[in-house]
């Protein structure tokens, strides 16, 4: 068979293999049946390098000085993982999994939510002291290009020599996925001066401010208001370019304000055709979001907006049935505090480009009961600058409504909102699904498509929803489409 398959043209080869490309068990079959098969398979086999310690760093460049493997770096690498830590802690958890099932074996006893989680934070302090890549200069990667950088354990990014010989051999990054803590801002855009001009796409998952986790003081509506970064007052220009990226998101971040993202990167190098802007979860001040729509020509380029008017944790609907958590609910763009008019920012520009606009999670109790959430996505449209109706280019307006079923969430939920309503509300606003649909109607004479996507575990209550309260919301002439997506239970 082997003679039979190498007087295949190698073009044909490449054409097989890219058309079995997701089958990997296949394509480690095939890579065995001459170099030529093994050549153009490697090419999918071998796509990405994950890092962890300074052993792995050792390995990979003693593994990839061999010039056998040379073809790998040169041609096939095109995605690189670091997690510092990583290998070290899930050790630890892996002896502690072991230890628990002896004790529930010998003893017939499991440890306290307690003990584990001081057994999780001490393990972490343990098995970290730094994040920093290790001295160890690695092959360049000319293929290479996304940077995941997983880091969730509290220890800053520091700007040594190491870090630079680390982001050296990537040079030419399109896309970073970022899990990461620098010491202030300044450090950030060292880090992507570090990454080149080539960026496409820029997720932030938890990217904090080490001097804003240590000098934070309390606000008066409750959150942290942060010092003003060293890195703010420099009269030097920052030397990194976002000119080129098309694509931002803001990604469910835990930190307390990513305001920095705004004022001291995205407002020194501004995108000059950001086509998607992505933001979840509570991330932003209404100062920082509404600066960040006006920057530049980003209203003329956008084409895809998503936003969180109200963010709660997927997690905590499973922990809010423990004693041990409490859940907490805030409102998106809350600064500065006041009447809920004051969350709103200030739109300048017409988006000319906009084709698409999404807003979710929205969370509502029984019977499509809006929270203030919907009445906020109402005043945001309302405050859209007027253009001409007939150029308005938006085909998808989408709403992810998530029904909560949980009595305890269900309780706290409309708690809060009462709460929220008569601070921030001189008198209290119905939400009325006419007239939402009247304004959207007005506001994007072009639109193709309503869809209202609804996330919940519970089929029952699922067609409740679908057969007594959706036909309250008018169908805008064909429009409206309902759809029922799995997406919050892969959250859990």
């Amino acid at each position: 068979m082997g003679k039979s398959t190498d007087s295949f043209p190698q073009e044909l080869i490449q054409v097989i293999v890219d058309q079995l490309k997701d089958d990997k068990p296949f394509l480690r079959d095939i890579s065995l049946l001459s170099s030529a098969w093994c050549s153009a398979a490697r090419t999918h086999l071998f796509t990405s390098i994950r890092l962890s310690d300074e052993a792995d760093f050792k390995r990979c460049k003693e593994d990839f000085s061999r010039s056998s493997a040379s073809e790998i770096v040169q041609r096939c690498i095109r995605k690189v993982t670091y997690e510092p830590g990583n290998k070290s802690f899930m050790n630890k958890i892996k002896q502690f999994t072991e230890t628990l099932e002896q004790a529930e074996r010998e003893n017939g006893e499991c440890p306290s939510m307690e003990e584990i989680f001081k057994f999780l934070t001490a393990s972490t302090k343990e098995s970290h002291t730094s994040v920093d890549p290790p001295d160890v200069p690695l092959p360049t990667f000319e293929c290479a290009f996304r940077l995941d950088w997983i880091s969730n354990l509290g220890i800053p990014v520091h700007d040594t020599p190491a870090l630079r010989q680390f982001l050296s051999a990537f040079p030419n990054l399109r896309r970073v996925d970022l899990s990461i803590l620098w010491s202030d801002a300044h450090a950030a855009q060292v880090f992507f001066g570090l990454c080149g001009n080539q960026l496409k796409v820029i997720r932030f998952r938890e990217a904090q401010l080490q001097v804003d986790r240590i000098e934070a003081a309390p606000r008066s509506d409750g959150r942290a208001t942060r010092p003003l970064p060293k890195s703010r007052v420099k009269t030097q220009r920052p030397d990194f370019d976002f000119t080129s990226v098309e694509e931002l998101e803001l990604d469910h971040t835990r930190a307390e304000n990513n305001d920095y993202i705004v004022h001291d990167l995205l407002a020194h190098s501004t995108p000059t055709n950001l086509r998607i802007l992505r933001i979840d979860g509570d991330v932003l001040t209404g100062e920082a979001f509404g600066k960040l729509l006006n920057l530049g020509n980003i209203p003329e380029t956008l084409e895809n907006l998503h936003i969180d008017p109200v963010w709660i944790d997927p997690r905590q609907f499973v922990l809010a049935s423990f004693k041990y958590f409490k859940l907490t609910i805030s409102p998106l763009f809350s600064h500065p505090p006041g009447k809920y008019g004051h969350y709103l920012p200030t739109l300048t520009k017409p988006f000319s480009s906009l084709q698409h606009l999404s807003f979710g999670l929205i969370h509502l109790v029984s019977k499509l009961k809006p929270l203030q959430t919907l009445t906020w996505v109402y005043d945001f449209i309302s405050s859209f600058p007027s253009s001409t109706p007939a150029s308005s280019p938006l085909k998808t307006f989408t709403l992810n409504l998530h029904v909560v079923t949980l009595p305890v969430l269900t309780e706290v939920l409309q708690s809060k909102n009462s709460e929220r309503v008569s601070e921030e509300t001189e008198t209290t606003r119905t939400f009325s699904w006419k007239d939402f649909t009247l304004l959207l109607s007005k506001k994007f004479p072009n639109l193709e498509e309503f869809r209202v996507v609804f996330h919940t575990k519970d089929e029952v209550q699922l067609m409740e929803i679908l057969f007594h309260d959706v036909p309250s919301i008018p169908k805008m002439g064909g429009l409206r489409k309902v759809e029922w997506s799995e997406c919050y239970e892969q959250l859990l």
